[in-house]
């Protein structure tokens, strides 16, 4: 009986050291997934972190052409007012062009008038 229970305790213990050999493997892997798992977090904090300031960047980036726009259109509506006012001083000079001519020929008529009548009390003082 002494023998059994020797050669069972044995066995217990040859058992016991394959189990604990069996965890100690499944702690090493447990502890590499862990690892694995960490440097995935990592990764991934480091990849959100990098979005974000991508992110911020291109919030930037839109403001800037928001205010770009906003000058564009501010320059438009000045070059609107700028060819309005070309076109009502047009208008105008347009409009004053048939009295202009009247005041020209009116003046080119009392000129050639006085021309006439200069060159004949000239003439008619000098015979």
């Amino acid at each position: 009986a002494t023998r059994r229970d020797v050669t069972s305790t044995r066995s217990d213990v040859t058992s016991t050291r394959r189990d604990v050999t069996s965890i100690r493997r499944d702690v090493t892997t447990t502890r590499h997934d862990v690892t694995a798992v960490h440097r995935d977090v990592t990764t991934a904090r480091r990849d959100a972190i990098a979005t974000y300031f991508d992110v911020t960047a291109t919030c930037r980036d839109v403001t800037a052409a928001h205010r770009g726009a906003a000058t564009a259109r501010r320059d438009v509506t000045a070059a609107h007012c700028d060819v309005t006012s070309i076109r009502r001083y047009v208008i105008t000079a347009c409009s004053n062009v048939p009295a202009t001519r009247h005041d020209v020929t009116t003046q080119s008529s009392s000129a050639f008038t006085v021309s006439n009548e200069s060159l004949l009390a000239a003439f008619s003082s000098s015979h």
